[in-house]
């Protein structure tokens, strides 16, 4: 079992959508937990979703998000685990 793509948007009002397609030996009820950290404060949003025809999809809300720009390049960073 193996991840083929994850993809990721997010806006600017701090929704974070991912998509997950694995392939491999697929096994029943397979849980994707996404965590997002802030690299500044080390807060913590999690989300999960279920194996669905070979893809895992979900969205979560960042509460007061800290957007990027040039001028000041904020990151989180995003953790995966199947």
């Amino acid at each position: 079992l193996y991840v083929s793509t994850f993809k990721f948007r997010t806006n600017s009002k701090g929704l974070f959508s991912f998509e997950v397609k694995v392939a491999g030996s697929l096994k029943d009820h397979l849980t994707a937990k996404v965590t997002l950290t802030d690299r500044e404060t080390h807060k913590q949003v999690v989300g999960t979703a279920t194996l669905l025809n070979g893809s895992l999809r979900s969205e979560m809300l960042i509460e007061n998000p800290h957007t990027w720009s040039p001028d000041a390049p904020h990151l989180y960073d995003i953790d995966l685990h199947l």
